[in-house]
C-alpha cells in the first residue's frame, strides 16, 4: 500500500498529519501542510 500525501494550503516542506493540517487552516494559517491520505 502506498502513502498518499495530499497537498493542504502552503507548507514548507514539512509533513503533518491530517489533524494538525486542518487545526491550522481554521486558525487561519496559511502553512503548506501535506496529510496522509492512506
Amino acid at each position: 500500500a502506498k502513502t498518499q500525501y495530499t497537498k493542504v494550503g502552503v507548507l514548507r516542506g514539512k509533513k503533518a498529519d491530517w489533524k494538525k493540517a486542518i487545526v491550522r487552516l481554521k486558525d487561519g494559517y496559511k502553512l503548506d501542510l501535506y496529510t496522509t491520505a492512506e
